[in-house]
């Protein structure tokens, strides 16, 4: 005589204990957790270290679903915090290769000295770019790493513990000095094709729309305010 199956079991006592909803949901825990058990008998056969395992993931699901808005916060975080320092390096790196003429990896030679001499305006627009992109990355940098979870010198260590994000302020400062220095240069050189200098163009485009705006009467303001939501609607929602 054939085993019955144990996932028509348990629905036949769920639906006979609380109906066809229980069934239904127990049938698809079933399916989910089965093929994992299935894997858990294969890789661990002792049975006390299988239900250490399972019962540590559900502390840890139960401790996710608890505190799932701090931990995706953190790891955001933590995400973007690499993500700008990996930019950031390869974008000054790029930019690097690009002012000595010469492939990444290669030494510095005399010939690729002379031939930054001679190009020195280029040269000038790539330091200020590298400026730029310094100052932007640091800033970034200096300002997520005061809501990470964890520090290089944890906090518990009496005046130590807050070295690490005082350093992070000072870089963060340095980074806001560098951006700003950079833009300065480009715009005052008329950089027109430098980022400092697009982003100069587009704040002093918007200033000048605020002010505009500021200038309206209140009626138009308002009908300005609508039609703005309203096209936000619309390419939302897909309408034309």
């Amino acid at each position: 005589m054939a085993n019955p199956d144990p996932t028509t079991c348990i629905g036949e006592a769920c639906e006979a204990a609380a109906g066809p909803e229980a069934t239904s949901f127990m049938q698809t825990i079933l399916q989910v957790t089965t093929p994992v058990l299935k894997i858990l008998d294969e890789k661990v056969p002792d049975r006390s270290l299988q239900i250490l395992i399972i019962v540590s993931s559900v502390l840890l699901l139960i401790g996710f679903l608890s505190y799932w808005r701090p931990i995706v916060l953190q790891g955001t975080l933590c995400a973007f915090l690499y993500l700008d320092v990996y930019l950031w390096f390869r974008k000054t790196w790029t930019l690097g290769s690009i002012l000595i003429s010469q492939a990444p990896g290669e030494v510095l030679t005399l010939e690729s000295i002379q031939n930054l001499a001679n190009n020195s305006s280029e040269a000038f627009v790539i330091l200020t770019e590298i400026l730029f992109f310094t100052g932007v990355a640091w800033l970034i940098f200096g300002i997520i790493y005061q809501y990470l979870p964890v520090s290089l010198i944890p906090n518990w260590i009496p005046i130590l513990g807050s070295l690490d994000e005082i350093a992070a302020m000072g870089v963060s400062g340095i980074g806001l000095i560098f951006l700003c220095v950079s833009i300065y240069l480009q715009v005052r050189n008329n950089m027109t094709d430098a980022s400092g200098y697009h982003v100069y163009e587009s704040a002093f485009s918007f200033q000048g729309e605020l002010m505009s705006f500021y200038a309206l009467p209140f009626e138009k303001k308002r009908i300005a305010v609508q039609t703005f939501a309203d096209s936000i609607f619309d390419r939302i929602l897909g309408e034309k």
